[in-house]
């Protein structure tokens, strides 16, 4: 398994937490791999999504984004609400709740989509003029039914300089200060990315999970020096 290579100096501890916090010591705010909000997702995507921008930029287009779980469907579909002007309302629908309210109207980004009935499919895209969607299932019959043009892009395949860049932004992302980051050993990464393949959150979840053992950590090593 990887480890976290010990690449800071301690900074001497502050009665109040501050630089003496374990996330300081590592000059970080925060653990690099937590969730975000969904505002710092779309910041954090590592993706060209310019074509898919344009093509929604026109009434009648239609974007469907098509993917196993965890390989980024979500992040881009977010990043895209951050580039559409007006940005357009997003819509996750979970798993056994109430199907939220949908718009009548314009433009919408709709995660998870297979989980709308086709019934309630049909009767939404006969109101919209634009979509984006997220989804484990093709639903491009349907949205050419509905009359509209459809972009497919198919969500998978992660290459290592990818993989490195994502974690990076991630590690940015989190940084407190100038100055080093704990990082992986040489080849860490590679291992991750050799083992979880596309999967990205799984090996996110790993990095969490070594990040957030290294955290504890430091906050021992914090708690034995007061």
């Amino acid at each position: 398994m990887p480890t976290l290579l010990s690449v800071l100096e301690p900074v001497p501890l502050s009665p109040r937490g501050g630089l003496g916090s374990p996330y300081a010591r590592l000059n970080l705010r925060r653990n690099p791999f937590g969730e975000p909000t969904e505002e710092e997702l779309a910041l954090l995507v590592v993706a060209d999504l310019g074509e898919m921008t344009a093509w929604l930029a026109l009434p009648g287009h239609a974007l469907q984004l098509i993917g196993d779980c965890g390989r980024g469907k979500t992040a881009r579909l977010l990043a895209l609400r951050a580039l559409v002007e007006p940005a357009p309302p997003y819509v996750y629908l979970a798993e056994g709740e109430p199907i939220p309210a949908l718009p009548g109207s314009g433009m919408l980004l709709l995660d998870e989509a297979q989980r709308l009935p086709t019934r309630r499919l049909r009767a939404l895209l006969r109101r919209l003029d634009r979509i984006a969607l997220a989804t484990h299932e093709d639903l491009e019959g349907e949205l050419r039914r509905a009359g509209y043009e459809v972009r497919t892009e198919t969500v998978a395949g992660l290459d290592l300089p990818t993989f490195e860049a994502i974690v990076e932004r991630r590690l940015e992302w989190a940084r407190l200060a100038a100055g080093p980051l704990p990082r992986l050993a040489e080849g860490g990464l590679a291992d991750l990315h050799a083992r979880h393949g596309d999967d990205l959150r799984s090996a996110l979840g790993e990095l969490y999970d070594i990040y957030q053992r290294r955290i504890d950590g430091v906050r021992e090593e914090c708690d034995g020096q007061v």
